[in-house]
């Protein structure tokens, strides 16, 4: 049973918080406990902080999560994402083999090079 400041207290940390780092704080050992203990409370993860959440376990750097779909924003870059057909792609793969870089740094390249032109 939670007491009154003890239910303040996890309304307050519940919606920005892992169940993980909430458990040890309370002292207990697993997860289901909590759930046992938060039955019939109403709370909910915050879901802005549960999607930077999901981004940290995957490794994304800070703000390097997808802001809009097809742009990622990160530290001093910003990455575009396109949508190439098999072929084209296979093209790709070829051309940037045969200059002996990875397909980042070949299309880097090209898109410097117009960009110096443009």
């Amino acid at each position: 049973m939670l007491n009154g400041w003890q239910r303040k207290w996890l309304h307050e940390v519940y919606p920005t918080n892992t169940n993980k780092a909430i458990c040890k704080a309370m002292g207990i050992s697993t997860d289901n406990v909590l759930k046992n203990l938060i039955e019939g409370m109403v709370l909910e993860k915050d879901e802005e902080w549960m999607y930077y959440e999901r981004c940290r376990r995957i490794g994304k750097q800070p703000g390097g999560c997808a802001v809009v779909h097809d742009v990622t924003i990160q530290t001093h870059t910003i990455t575009i994402a396109t949508k190439l057909s098999r072929k084209d792609y296979a093209i790709l793969c070829d051309k940037a083999k045969a200059k002996k870089q990875t397909k980042y740094h070949f299309l880097q390249n090209i898109i410097r090079k117009t960009l110096k032109e443009a």
